[in-house]
């Protein structure tokens, strides 16, 4: 039997809408956000170092 690889996995949404948003079928771990996470919390404060504007 495989180890689970979610024990430590935090799976945020905010704002979702539409077919399927909070559905009873969500993951054990998703959880409802409350307000929007900045991007430099998720990746750290020196993610303008290796990650690509253009995609931003």
């Amino acid at each position: 039997m495989f180890a689970r690889r979610d024990d430590h996995v935090t799976f945020g949404e905010y704002n979702n809408s539409g077919a399927g948003a909070w559905s009873s079928s969500r993951a054990k771990f998703a959880t409802k956000l409350s307000s929007a996470v900045s991007i430099s919390t998720v990746l750290g404060s020196s993610y303008s170092n290796w990650v690509d504007k253009s995609y931003l």
